[in-house]
Parts: structure tokens; sequence; C-alpha cells
């Protein structure tokens, strides 16, 4: 009887080392699926910081553009001529150097101002153009003109940049990470 009472303990404390060993492994594949789960939102986390940075990097690019066609204002003719041998001259393609300066980067800014700024994917619609236009300083826009519809989009420019902003901001404070 106590051959067999030492056997059944043994047995008992077989068993009882299979079961601490079945928990550590459940343990072990646990941790590693938390772990696997941090690297995921870890990779999520820096992808989208990276994303947001990208966004900023795009942003600060159209302000320079910005500024590039803002300093064209100078150089332009006065509005009356603007109207009228500036048009004839942009009409048969004898634009003075300024005045092409003025065209080409007004025209650059429609493509900066619409993805970056309006936030427009794929192909622009008829609509997308003309507001886009509509909002930029035109060829015949007197300074004073120039100049709101230039604060319009620089007030644009902050606002979008205030949001991404504060995208990095909200992923580094709620996520506790700090880049």
């Amino acid at each position: 009887m106590l051959a067999s009472n030492q056997i059944n303990q043994e047995a008992l404390t077989k068993q009882r080392q299979a079961e601490l060993d079945y928990r550590k492994y459940q343990d072990s594949v646990e941790n590693k699926r938390e772990d696997r789960k941090l690297d995921i939102a870890e990779s999520k986390i820096l992808s989208d910081v990276k994303e947001t940075n990208k966004s900023i990097e795009n942003l600060l690019a159209v302000q320079q553009q910005l500024k590039r066609f803002e300093n064209t204002f100078a150089n332009m003719p006065k509005k009356l001529e603007s109207n009228t041998l500036g048009r004839l001259r942009n009409a048969t393609g004898f634009q003075t150097k300024e005045e092409a300066n003025f065209n080409s980067q007004r025209q650059l800014l429609f493509n900066k101002i619409a993805r970056d700024l309006g936030g427009e994917k794929g192909v622009l619609s008829d609509q997308d153009i003309k507001r886009i236009e509509g909002a930029l300083p035109s060829y015949t826009d007197s300074m004073a003109q120039k100049q709101a519809k230039m604060q319009a989009i620089y007030d644009l420019l902050a606002d979008r940049m205030n949001i991404e902003g504060s995208k990095i901001s909200s992923v580094t404070t709620d996520e506790g990470w700090a880049f």
C-alpha cells in the first residue's frame, strides 16, 4: 500500500508539473500575442506619424509656392492694363516675362492647392477646377483683391497645418509615445 501511495504521489506530482508547464507555455504564447499586438500598434502609430509628417512637408511646400506666387504680384501691370493690353497679350501669346511667370505660378498652384489643401484625390472635375480658379488671384484682379484671395488661401493653409499638428500631438500623447 505504501508503494501504491508513493506511485500515486509521483503521478500526481508529474500531473501538476505538466499543468505548470502547460500554463507556462500558454503564458508564453499569450505574451507573444501581446508582443505582436504591440508591434502592430507601434507600426501603425509610426506609419501615422510618417504620413502626417509627409502631409506637413507637402503643406510647407505649398506655403513656399504661395510665397513665390505672391512675389509675382509686384511686377504685374495695374488692373486697367491687365484688363486691356494684358488680356490681348495673353490671348495672342505675347505675354511679358512677368505675366508669363504669374500665369505659370498660378497654374502650378492648382494641383498643390487641390491635392494638399483641398484633399482632392483622383481626377479633378470641372467644378473643382472652377472652385480653385475662383479662389486663386487672377490676372485681372486688383492688388487688394489678390491679397484678399491670398489671405483666404493662407487661412486654409493654417487650418490644415493645425489639423496635421494636432494629429501628431494626439498620437504622441494618447499612445504615450515621444518622438
